[in-house]
């Protein structure tokens, strides 16, 4: 992936495909998708120029389905709205290690290597309606929503 986004491998025959070059498509950098992404996958490199930096994951998903030959990354919530239109692709932290996919077991014990855990924050210790707030989408109503919005809910 590295070699890809940072444009040294251009072409899917590089990498064993079809000739054609790789359309690539990358979140813009103020996400916290692309945050994660150049930390744990570009480590320290910059995106190549023709990566395409796109505005939202929906955004990123929807083009990779409407070009057979371009990769990008984004959240699984966005890969699960698309319904199948999207293959994902397992992950490997170093060449021996064995492939993992993005799925529930593996987000939750973290075997997946682009997971992230998702935090509120607030101003001091938390009380009253903010706490009542957090206490709900910890409950399992919230977590149901959670699960709606495509997210991993928490273990209960």
């Amino acid at each position: 992936l590295r070699q890809i986004f940072t444009g040294k491998v251009r072409s899917w025959h590089e990498v064993g495909g079809v000739q054609p070059d790789i359309a690539v498509l990358a979140r813009m950098a103020s996400s916290g998708t692309s945050a994660l992404f150049l930390q744990r996958v570009l480590a320290g490199e910059d995106y190549a120029e023709s990566v395409q930096q796109m505005p939202t994951n929906t955004a990123i998903v929807a083009e990779v389905a409407n070009r057979p030959l371009a990769i990008g990354y984004s959240g699984l919530e966005a890969v699960q709205a698309a319904r199948g239109r999207v293959k994902v692709v397992a992950l490997r932290t170093t060449p021996h290690s064995p492939p993992v996919l993005p799925i529930l077991e593996t987000v939750r014990s973290g075997s997946y290597p682009l997971a992230r855990a998702l935090h509120f924050h607030t101003a001091g210790e938390p009380s009253g309606p903010i706490q009542d707030f957090i206490n709900f989408c910890r409950g399992p109503h919230g977590q149901k929503l959670v699960g709606k919005a495509g997210f991993i809910a928490i273990e209960q």
